[in-house]
C-alpha cells in the first residue's frame, strides 16, 4: 500500500544522499563542559547555548534552591510560586486553559526590561517591589574594573609564555556561577578594539569569584523579603481581573473620533511570550498582515521568517543581503502602492554570524509614513548591549522598532520566545494568531526559569560572561582574519567550504580533533555555500581557540577564502 507515496520519499532522500546533504538526529548528551557523542567527549561549537546556562547544573541548583530558601535568598511565596508552575504542569492552549500567573509576570519583566523600567506600573500604583526588591538593586551597575578583569587575548598567539614549545597550559572557562574556585588561573591580555594592541594582563581567579558573588547577591536581591505575606499581596494586586490588560478598542475608537489618530507609546510596549522563535516568527507575520501590506525580506532571514512571509497573504519581496541600495529601490518602487510596508530583518544573521546595517535600515524606514520594522534578535537577546537587551538595544534603536522578537532557548538558556510590540499588537495576537490559540503553552515552570535569567541580565557575572565572549570570539575572527577567512561581527562564524563534501570531511576532521562542529548545506543554506558554522560559548578556552585556528590553518584547502 501506497507503494508511489513511499516511492517518492526513498527517491528523495536518495538524492539528498548522493549530494552530501541527508540529515540526521545524532544522539548526544552533556557532561561538564562538553558534548558526549557515541560516549566521546568533544568540545561544542555546535549549540547555541552562548553563556554556558543550560548545559550548567549548579545554575539550575541555583535557581532552584534560591526559590525555595525562604530564610535568605528566596522567601516563601517565591517557593510557593515554584511549586505551583511545576505542578501546573502544560495541559492545553493559554486561550483554553488561562494565562498562568508564570506567563503575566515574565512578559511584565521583559516588557519592563525593555520600557526602561524594571517592572511596570498598574492601574497607576508602582509595583517595582513585587519581589521585594527596587530596581536599582536588582540592577548592579557594570563595574568599570570588570573590564579589565576579562580583557581579550594577545593577538595572534597564545596566552601561554611557552606556548612556542607546545606545552600550553589550559585556560579556565569564562567566569562559572559557582564559587567552588576549582580550575586553573586565566591570564588574559586587554586587545584594543581598534589597533589590536595589548595593554595588559591579568589573574583572573578572584574576579571569577567576585563576579559568582554578584550573581548570589542579585539572587539575593530579586528574591528576598522577610514578610512573604506582603508580597503575596502586592503580586495579588499586581495582576489585572482577568489575569490580562484589555484596551476598550470601543471606547479608543469614539476618542479618536473626536482627537484623532493616537499613535501606540513606545515607552509603554507589552510583550507577548510564545512558544518558540519559530512559532513567533511564522505565527506573527502570518497572522498580522494581509493583502493590502507588502513584507520586504532579506535574503538570509531564517526558515521561520520565511514560512511567516508564506503563510501571510502579504505581497512579498526579499531584498539582496544586507544590500540598502536594493531595499532603497524596492520602497522606492512600492511603498505607496500598500496600506503598510515591513521590512523584516534579522539582526544578528544565524548562520552568517555577521549584522544586519540596522541604522541604514531605520533611516531608510524614517522617510516613510507608512513602513514598520520587524527585528528577529534571536541570536544576540542575551549577548549584545550593556544590559543584554540586543543589539537594538546596543545602537540605542529600540524605539524605532515596531516589533522586536527575542528567543529564550539560545543565549537564556530556557524555552520559548516573546515579542514586544503595542499593547494593541499583543491583543491583537491572542485573538488570531494560530500557533498561540492552538498550540499547547509550555510549562509554567519552564516560564519561571525564563524569569530567573532574564531579571539577571544586569548581574555584573552576565557581564563578565557577555565580555569573555566577546573576546574570545574577537581572538577567532583575528586569527581567521590572518589566514585570508572573512571574519564574522558575532559568536557565529562560519567556514565556507562551498561543496557540501568538503564541509562533511571538514567536520571529520574538527571531530577527530576532538571538536564537534556540524556541517551546514542546502537548503539549510543556499547551493554552494556548504560550511561549518562555529557556534562559540563562553566555556571555551584559549587553547580551543587556537586548536580551531590551527585546524583551519592546516586544512586551508577545504574553506574558501574571504567569503
Amino acid at each position: 500500500m501506497g507503494k508511489l507515496f513511499y516511492q517518492r520519499l526513498r527517491s528523495e532522500l536518495k538524492a539528498r544522499q548522493l549530494a552530501g546533504n541527508l540529515r540526521e538526529l545524532p544522539l548526544v548528551s552533556f557532561q561538564g563542559d562538553n558534548i558526549m557523542l557515541d560516549n566521546m567527549p568533544y568540545i561544542d561549537l555546535s549549540s547555541n547555548d552562548y553563556l554556558c546556562i543550560a548545559r550548567d547544573p549548579k545554575f539550575f541548583t541555583t535557581f532552584i534552591e534560591t526559590m525555595l530558601d525562604s530564610k535568605s535568598t528566596g522567601s516563601q511565596f517565591a517557593g510557593e510560586f515554584l511549586i505551583s508552575a511545576i505542578s501546573a504542569g502544560s495541559t492545553g492552549s493559554r486561550l483554553l486553559t488561562g494565562n498562568h500567573t508564570a506567563y503575566y509576570f515574565a512578559e511584565d519583566l521583559i516588557a519592563s526590561l525593555f520600557n526602561g523600567s524594571m517592572f511596570s506600573s498598574i492601574n497607576g500604583e508602582d509595583e517595582s517591589s513585587l519581589y521585594g526588591v527596587s530596581a536599582s538593586a536588582n540592577t548592579p551597575k557594570y563595574d568599570e574594573a570588570g573590564k579589565d578583569e576579562v580583557e581579550a587575548f594577545k593577538q595572534g598567539s597564545c596566552c601561554c609564555a611557552d606556548s612556542d614549545s607546545g606545552n600550553c597550559s589550559q585556560a579556565s572557562s569564562a567566569y562559572a556561577f559557582s564559587t567552588d574556585g576549582v580550575g586553573d588561573d586565566l591570564k588574559l591580555a586587554s586587545s584594543d578594539p581598534i589597533t589590536g594592541a595589548v595593554t595588559q594582563e591579568l589573574d583572573t581567579n578572584d574576579h571569577r569569584e567576585s563576579a559568582a558573588q554578584d550573581l548570589n547577591n542579585a539572587n539575593s536581591s530579586l528574591h528576598h523579603d522577610d514578610d512573604s505575606d506582603a508580597i503575596k499581596a502586592r503580586a495579588s494586586k499586581r495582576v489585572p481581573k482577568g489575569g490580562s490588560e484589555i484596551n476598550d478598542y470601543d471606547a479608543l475608537a469614539s476618542e479618536e473620533d473626536r482627537t484623532g489618530y493616537k499613535a501606540p507609546d513606545v515607552k509603554a510596549r507589552a510583550c507577548l511570550y510564545l512558544n518558540s522563535g519559530f512559532d513567533a516568527n511564522s505565527g506573527v507575520l502570518s497572522a498580522l498582515f494581509g493583502k493590502h501590506d507588502l513584507l520586504l525580506v532579506d535574503k538570509l532571514s531564517h526558515a521561520s521568517i520565511i514560512d511567516g512571509m508564506l503563510h501571510s497573504e502579504a505581497k512579498a519581496l526579499r531584498y539582496a543581503h544586507n544590500d540598502m541600495q536594493h531595499l532603497e529601490q524596492l520602497l522606492q518602487k512600492h511603498a505607496h502602492e500598500y496600506e503598510s510596508v515591513v521590512i523584516v530583518t534579522e539582526s544578528v544573521f544565524s548562520m552568517d554570524g555577521d549584522q544586519a546595517k540596522l541604522k541604514e535600515i531605520v533611516a531608510l524606514k524614517e522617510r516613510y509614513d507608512n513602513v514598520l520594522l520587524y527585528v528577529d534578535e534571536a541570536h544576540s537577546f542575551g549577548l549584545f548591549g550593556d544590559d543584554g537587551l540586543g543589539l537594538c538595544k546596543e545602537l540605542n534603536l529600540l524605539d524605532k522598532v515596531d516589533f522586536l522578537m527575542g528567543t529564550l532557548g539560545k543565549a537564556i538558556g530556557s524555552h520559548g520566545a516573546f515579542l514586544i510590540c503595542s499593547k494593541e499588537v499583543k491583543d491583537y495576537l491572542v485573538n488570531f494568531m494560530r500557533p498561540l490559540i492552538y498550540s499547547t503553552a509550555l510549562p509554567p515552570v519552564n516560564i519561571t526559569f525564563s524569569m530567573y535569567v532574564v531579571g539577571l541580565l544586569r548581574a555584573n557575572a552576565m557581564h563578565y560572561k557577555r565580555d569573555y565572549l566577546r573576546k574570545i570570539s574577537s581572538y577567532l575572527h583575528s586569527n581567521l582574519q590572518e589566514l585570508g577567512i572573512s571574519p564574522s561581527q558575532s559568536q557565529i562564524q562560519p567556514l565556507i567550504t562551498g561543496d557540501s563534501q568538503k564541509a562533511l570531511k571538514a567536520y571529520a576532521i574538527f571531530k577527530d580533533a576532538g571538536l564537534l562542529a556540524m556541517p551546514i548545506r542546502h537548503p539549510t543554506v543556499p547551493e554552494n555555500k556548504a560550511r561549518l558554522r562555529l557556534s562559540l560559548n563562553c566555556n571555551l578556552r584559549i587553547d580551543d581557540i587556537e586548536l580551531i585556528s590551527a585546524l583551519v590553518k592546516r586544512n586551508m584547502s577545504l574553506f574558501v577564502q574571504n567569503a
